[in-house]
């Protein structure tokens, strides 16, 4: 199994799912981001398609937010936002990729077109940044699930 759950556990805080298909990426990211914010859990998982039955398992009242990476398989980064996107429009995405610079604006746009919560190039050189954006996201999952449950 390609899934790591991260030690740095919480009663409340934001629960971070990390899908890179680099081990070594995903470390890093775990290694920086607990230091900086109040993770619940940070799970890292390399496999796209894994991912996708942690994020089905779990639902969107589990994971707030997503970072993912777009160059990878068996599954690509595109196609997995579409498959999170289908189980829950709630679960936000920051997309972190060598992909998304000023020169690949189709991609940016379509990303944003999709409604993704961020996008960070890849390699990532300012967490504090990422932080928050990562605590941007989970509010505004958190508004979003709010909304839905007074509309019931």
């Amino acid at each position: 199994m390609n899934s790591k759950k991260s030690p740095h556990n919480s009663a409340s805080g934001i629960h971070l799912l990390i899908i890179d298909d680099e081990e070594a990426v995903c470390k890093g990211y775990e290694f920086q981001l607990k230091t900086f914010a109040d993770f619940r859990a940070i799970i890292s998982i390399t496999d796209p398609e894994e991912a996708l039955l942690y994020l089905e398992e779990e639902g969107e009242q589990g994971v707030d937010v997503v970072l993912l990476d777009m160059k990878m398989a068996p599954l690509d980064g595109l196609q997995v936002l579409s498959r999170i996107k289908d189980i829950s429009e709630a679960i936000q995405v920051i997309v972190v990729s060598t992909f998304v610079d000023n020169k690949n604006e189709s991609l940016i746009e379509t990303l944003e077109k999709i409604g993704v919560a961020g996008i960070v190039e890849k390699p990532v050189d300012d967490f504090d940044v990422l932080t928050v954006k990562i605590k941007e996201a989970a509010k505004r999952k958190n508004k979003i699930i709010q909304t839905v449950d007074e509309n019931k």
